[in-house]
């Protein structure tokens, strides 16, 4: 801390970061037109309390600033999503690996290849995937594609067909000659 010509430092100090004894600084000269104290002189509580309790929840609604759909809480519903997906994408992968020991075939020729290499390769590629995939969804849940499909309901189309994918997946282990007989 090398303090300037005036005596003073422009380190932060530990006071600074945690946000005690801050107060609004050119608010003595002139009428400041905000109340409290200036969050941005309370950088770690600040930080922390977005962390855990987040402020945006919807899009922000100024006309004159471009609409950035991102927020900072999710509903519950989307966490009930997303770990469903993953969980099933990882029930997914246990069943294709007992069909394959059962003499089926991946129908996927990249997950084929993988599996061709080795099983453990196989299983981190589909998690990765599949969690960098449901990661995304959740990110630009509010954004639209095609003015039509927004990540949220990609959400639901994606844990509506693994559902049914687990299902079939389940019918060949359970009854292989019924399913083999709409084919």
């Amino acid at each position: 801390m090398n303090p300037d010509a005036s005596g003073t430092s422009d380190a932060l100090t530990v006071d600074d970061w945690l946000g005690v004894n801050s107060t609004e600084q050119g608010c003595e000269e002139q009428v400041c037109s905000r109340s409290g104290a200036d969050r941005r002189q309370r950088v770690l509580r600040t930080a922390l309390y977005s962390l855990v309790m987040g402020r945006r929840r919807g899009e922000r609604r100024r006309a004159t600033e471009p609409v950035v759909p991102y927020v900072d809480v999710h509903e519950p519903v989307l966490l009930f999503l997303s770990l469903g997906i993953v969980a099933m994408s990882l029930v997914d992968a246990l069943l294709t690996l007992s069909l394959l020991q059962l003499g089926a075939e991946e129908a996927n020729p990249f997950m084929a290849l993988l599996l061709e290499h080795s099983v453990s390769t196989f299983l981190g590629v589909k998690y990765a995937v599949t969690a960098v995939g449901v990661i995304s969804l959740v990110m630009h849940k509010n954004y639209r594609v095609l003015r039509v499909l927004d990540g949220y309901t990609l959400l639901g189309a994606v844990f509506v067909i693994y559902v049914g994918l687990i299902c079939y997946e389940l019918a060949m282990l359970l009854w292989p000659r019924v399913v083999l007989a709409f084919y």
